[in-house]
C-alpha cells in the first residue's frame, strides 16, 4: 500500500538534503506549488507517472525509494530512543555503535 504521508515527507527530506524549495520542485515537476504541497503533506496522490518523475529527479530508482523509507524509519526510531536515553545510556550506545563501525571497517 502507498503509504502518502511518508512519500511526502520523503519529498520533504530530499528537498532538504538537496537544497531544493518546494516552488522550485513544483516548477521542474510542471505541477502547481499548493498541489505539490498537497502531496508533499499526503493529502495528495501522485499519479505513476508523477511519483516516477519524483524519485528520478532526485537521482533514484523505486528500489532506492523503498531504502530510502528504510533507513528514514530506523532514523525517526533511533532519535526518538536517543532523546530518552540519559547522558550515561547516551554516551555507552555511542561507543558500542563507533566500537561496531570500527570492527566492522576492519574485517573489510
Amino acid at each position: 500500500m502507498f503509504d502518502t504521508v511518508k512519500f511526502g515527507n520523503a519529498i520533504k527530506n530530499l528537498c532538504k538534503m538537496n537544497n531544493i524549495t518546494a516552488y522550485r520542485l513544483a516548477q521542474e515537476l510542471n505541477v502547481s506549488e499548493d498541489y505539490l504541497y498537497k502531496i508533499q503533506n499526503g493529502k495528495n496522490i501522485p499519479s505513476i507517472a508523477l511519483f516516477v518523475f519524483i524519485i528520478n529527479y532526485f537521482g533514484m530508482t523505486s528500489n532506492d525509494y523503498s531504502s530510502f523509507n528504510i533507513v528514514s524509519d530506523i532514523n525517526n526510531i533511533l532519535y526518538g530512543t536517543a532523546i530518552s536515553l540519559s547522558n550515561e545510556e547516551y554516551k555507552f550506545l555511542y561507543n558500542t555503535i563507533l566500537d561496531y563501525i570500527y570492527s566492522k571497517k576492519g574485517t573489510n
